[in-house]
């Protein structure tokens, strides 16, 4: 599936499996890609994977989903 508009997409769990997968697939699409990661070390990896095109916005941030406060200081 193409999608020719550019989309702001945000994925949280984006250092699993599935997450990867689905953010990996956006970034080559060249849409802009927020990713919520529970470990900061997998952020520094994937810092280096998902290195932002001209005009392309990546941006990551540490979050815990299954602590709920944690998740509501995030928003």
């Amino acid at each position: 599936m193409v999608i020719k508009k550019k989309l702001n997409i945000i994925i949280l769990g984006a250092s699993g499996s599935i997450g990867y997968s689905i953010s990996n697939k956006f970034y080559k699409n060249g849409h802009n890609i927020f990713l919520f990661i529970k470990n900061k070390k997998k952020i520094s990896l994937l810092k280096k994977k998902f290195k932002p095109a001209v005009g392309q916005v990546v941006k990551f941030e540490v979050l815990d989903i299954s602590n709920i406060l944690n998740f509501k200081k995030k928003l």
